[in-house]
């Protein structure tokens, strides 16, 4: 539906159309006049939908704890009713599952006639305030249990190094897990920094085209531990993956997921990382051996502060690696997701755009010279393999 013409003078829309606040006009017979491009957002509603009578638009109006209301609550009856809304909070259900929290106000409106009557509903969002709240929650929860943790053993270990004063030995070892506790607590605290940057998308990316081959075979290479080198095979369908992406931070997102692997499975089983792409997406997937994920648990491994009892090798953390991961990739355009069966492991996958074809050319050339000594008959083969020149078990690379 387009906005009726003659309900305002065109300056006078142009304003409307730039004010952060939702605006929506409707009429005493249900019937939409007027809705800007912020009511739009908040509502999720299109221009062809827009149409609709506005009783059905206020059907996705519900209680700010998601409950469905009486039409006697539902702002247009109340406004129409002769009943001034006044800074009414509710959530809006959009069309695609998500939902937007939002202040009301607004009241009726009469022509000269007085036949003719006209509501006005204003909408400000509130989905950054309350979504400021929830993090603010969080981190203080998070700050007053899971940190305290290695606190509390840092302060242990003082103590033990201040009563073993004439022991070197002795003192060298309580230092060698102080240093621990203290890494651990920047690693929280990091992880608290960086997951509250991107809820509130405060977020630099520096985008490059990226060898995808190439970025995972060194970052597995500069794995410290040996028995994750061991556990951890690259099986590739191409040789020639670009993706734009930021470094630094798909370095991140496959650390979260590559140490989520490592940590929810057998000592001994096996992670494998398998990409492939599409037209348009480089596709990535890290796939573990371990008990699985019980599909109720499924929706909820990427909220913040979500735990799983289910790993024999976690280690203590704020348990925000996916996340953050899942921000990351947001953040880049991407999308990720999960699929698992108990007992028989888990598959996390993300996807990212794939950098244009120029950007890919230059990649590769620049990706050649960094390795003249790289067969050049790969690409033309699509048969191969390496491994990792430092791990007992070869990772193989395969392509197809």
């Amino acid at each position: 539906m387009e906005n009726k013409p003659a309900l305002l003078p065109k300056h006078a829309t142009l304003l409307l159309e730039n004010l952060q606040e939702g605006i929506i006009v409707f009429s005493s017979n249900d019937e939409i006049l007027y809705i800007n491009e912020t009511a739009r957002t908040l509502t999720g509603i299109g221009s062809s939908e827009s149409a609709c009578p506005f009783s059905c638009l206020g059907r996705n109006f519900r209680s700010p704890d998601g409950q469905m209301l009486s039409s006697e609550n539902c702002p247009c009856f109340r406004i129409l009713s002769g009943k001034r809304l006044r800074g009414a909070e509710y959530a809006i259900w959009r069309p695609d599952g998500s939902k937007s929290i939002v202040t009301c106000s607004g009241s009726a409106v009469a022509e000269d006639n007085e036949k003719n009557l006209f509501a006005v509903l204003y909408l400000s969002d509130l989905s950054k305030l309350r979504a400021l709240e929830k993090i603010n929650h969080d981190c203080t929860k998070m700050i007053s249990h899971d940190l305290r943790s290695p606190l509390a053993a840092i302060q242990c270990w003082a103590q033990l190094a201040e009563h073993h004063s004439g022991r070197p030995d002795k003192i060298a070892n309580c230092v060698s897990h102080i240093t621990n506790s203290v890494q651990k607590t920047n690693m929280m605290i990091q992880d608290l920094v960086d997951s509250v940057r991107l809820e509130l998308e405060n977020l630099n990316l520096e985008k490059q085209p990226i060898n995808i081959e190439s970025f995972l075979t060194n970052m597995l290479e500069q794995i410290d531990n040996e028995e994750h080198q061991r556990r951890i095979h690259l099986v590739s369908e191409h040789n020639t993956l670009i993706a734009s992406a930021d470094p630094h931070h798909l370095d991140r997102i496959m650390k979260s997921l590559l140490t989520n692997a490592l940590d929810y499975s057998d000592a001994s089983s096996i992670v494998t990382i398998t990409c492939g792409c599409s037209e348009e997406l480089i596709t990535i997937a890290v796939t573990d051996q371990g008990a699985g994920i019980p599909a109720t648990e499924i929706p909820n491994i990427f909220d913040r502060v979500y735990h799983t009892d289910a790993s024999p090798q976690r280690e203590e953390g704020l348990g925000m690696g996916l996340f953050i991961a899942k921000k990351l990739v947001e953040a880049h355009g991407g999308r990720i997701w999960a699929k698992s069966q108990e007992g028989s492991g888990s598959t996390f996958s993300f996807s990212l755009p794939a950098a244009d074809p120029a950007k890919r050319l230059a990649s590769r050339a620049s990706d050649n010279e960094r390795h003249p000594d790289r067969d050049q008959s790969d690409s033309q083969n699509n048969d191969r393999q390496c491994s990792h020149p430092n791990a007992p078990m070869a990772r193989a690379v395969t392509s197809k």
